[in-house]
């Protein structure tokens, strides 16, 4: 009787926690739709645009090509035949679309496969960098530095950095010239793919943000379920980190070392410029049904406009009128 009583337990505990995996995924949500404005695809752009980074003068950097996330009956979508690219979009001129970026100098062009950028700008030479995580075909997390030639639209490669903490790389923000945040959002990674699999539908909080400065790698905060995105605020005080599952948005003040210290998660509200992270107004500009992209990764904003970009989908562009 105990025994059947305990079974019953553990069988109410596993159906409560894949109902509420489901809920999280959003198979339960309704989908309206509905745009800020006029949208539109991005011609050319058709094997994903998983991030987007954006210029203060309103050039967009989009990763495209991302190994291991594709239709695998598709070849297109699998190496050898799938190719990485960045494309540039220019907000000032959106008529004239994408265009994908020559990637110059030494390194492993052939098994470059961009997912999560972040741009950084010298406010005193204007140069712009750009770091790339490379979802490597050796399953080795890479990041990659470029310098962005403006007069040739082109990157010049800098730097590929490889560390012992960099082994399941989503997202990154540079805040120097080769320093930047991290986050790994699995402990195990997809070489061993029964623990990725556990580890993901479990509840498993095995996330971690890193820090790259001085040539050195390391973890400085843990205990995140799935983060996906990370980014600084304007005035660099303070670092974003966002979870998929969760749907949360963990604040943390930045030290002058670059250390953090977690003050907030939010979700979501956002306030004035004494109580920045209080009565947060937040609005919903864009749900889509899947007629013009499946499956967004990253939204970025310019001059009242903005891009949409997809894991393995099209890119869209909308015009927010109606904000």
């Amino acid at each position: 009787m105990l025994l059947r009583a305990v079974f019953f337990v553990v069988l109410c505990m596993v159906a409560a926690h894949v109902l509420n995996t489901l809920y999280l995924l959003g198979y339960f949500k309704t989908i309206y739709k509905h745009y800020p404005g006029h949208c539109r695809v991005v011609p050319g752009v058709d094997l994903g645009s998983e991030d987007v980074t954006v210029t203060s003068d309103g050039l967009a950097f989009i990763s495209s090509g991302l190994r291991g996330f594709g239709n695998k009956s598709d070849p297109l979508t699998q190496p050898p035949l799938l190719k990485g690219r960045i494309f540039l979009f220019d907000f000032n001129h959106p008529e004239k679309n994408a265009v994908e970026i020559a990637l110059e100098g030494d390194f492993d062009r052939e098994n470059f496969y961009p997912l999560g950028i972040s741009l950084y700008e010298d406010s005193t030479t204007g140069e712009k960098k750009l770091f790339v995580i490379n979802n490597h075909i050796s399953n080795e997390n890479r990041v990659e530095i470029f310098r962005f030639d403006e007069r040739t639209s082109s990157l010049h490669h800098l730097k590929t950095i490889i560390g012992e903490t960099l082994y399941s790389l989503n997202d990154l923000v540079a805040v120097g010239p080769e320093t930047f945040y991290y986050i790994n959002y699995m402990y195990f990674t997809k070489q061993t793919p029964l623990a990725f699999k556990l580890e993901t539908y479990s509840g498993l909080a095995w996330g971690t943000i890193g820090l790259y400065s001085e040539g050195k790698d390391m973890i400085i905060s843990s205990g995140y379920r799935i983060p996906v995105g990370i980014n600084v605020s304007p005035d660099g005080r303070h670092l974003y980190v966002s979870t998929s599952l969760t749907g949360e948005l963990v604040i943390f003040e930045r030290g002058k070392d670059d250390s953090i210290t977690e003050i907030k998660v939010l979700r979501l509200r956002f306030g004035d410029q004494n109580s920045p992270f209080e009565n947060i107004d937040v609005r919903e500009v864009l749900m889509d049904d899947g007629s013009l992209i499946k499956g967004s990764s990253v939204a970025s904003y310019y001059d009242n406009k903005m891009l949409v970009g997809t894991v393995v989908h099209k890119l869209a562009y909308c015009e927010l009128s109606a904000f």
